[in-house]
């Protein structure tokens, strides 16, 4: 395993912090018998905040004491260069391609109990990879050696890797940013993810504003601190 860090960043908002314990404590409830040792994170559309998700849920689970392995699948888009500031280096690409051993592909991150493995080297035919029996493969592996894997996936409306990726995870749920998607293409993307046989566990509303999350959460006011006082 490489010994470079990845500085993965760990939200200090309240709210923030709070929202994504409780998506932590909802798949841990769901998940009382250890049944899934893998889970993709999906959205519709790009820029949903799917990967922020995936990473903070990743970060509260390694917190918890499981040892998690966030895997970015996008093998179209080079993640670091893209997300986290850095170089590419090999990664889920390389891994398939070449037939690399998971210790040099996986790197650690300043979370304890946390991995992280780039999507590699960018591919022209990513669907091929992730229908391979290499993929497969790397799942049952990586599974030995995780409590869980978080699967950073493609948007769906752009290309079929995503539908591919949930196939192959035991589950998965689904990122929705407010305002972003209606209800139509959110119906037809869960009967996309029906077809492809995709255990999804719900939905998670991203990017609420604060007047949307007093009007429904209003018994959990983080906004008012006085508030919380007089109770």
């Amino acid at each position: 395993m490489k010994t470079k860090n990845f500085q993965l960043y760990n939200p200090k908002n309240k709210v923030v912090e709070e929202a994504y314990s409780f998506l932590k404590a909802n798949f841990t409830f769901s998940n009382v018998d250890k049944k899934y040792k893998n889970i993709a994170v999906l959205s519709v559309n790009p820029k949903e905040g799917k990967t922020t998700v995936a990473i903070n849920f990743a970060i509260n689970v390694a917190r918890s004491g499981m040892k998690v392995l966030l895997v970015d699948t996008d093998l179209r888009k080079p993640v670091r260069g893209k997300r986290l500031g850095e170089d590419s280096e090999k990664g889920l690409s390389d891994y398939l391609i070449e037939g690399l051993y998971l210790k040099d592909v996986i790197v650690d991150t300043n979370i304890e109990n946390l991995n992280y493995l780039p999507s590699g080297v960018k591919v022209v035919k990513p669907v091929e990879l992730l229908s391979s029996n290499e993929f497969k493969q790397f799942i049952s592996e990586a599974n030995e050696k995780y409590d869980l894997l978080i699967f950073d996936t493609p948007a769906l409306s752009s290309v079929t890797d995503g539908y591919i990726i949930a196939s192959n995870a035991n589950a998965s749920f689904l990122v929705v940013r407010s305002g972003s998607s209606d209800l139509v293409n959110l119906k037809k993307t869960k009967e996309y993810l029906n077809k492809a046989n995709a255990n999804v566990l719900g939905v998670v509303f991203n990017r609420v504003t604060k007047a949307e999350y007093r009007k429904n959460f209003g018994g959990y006011d983080y906004f008012n601190k006085k508030k919380i006082l007089e109770r």
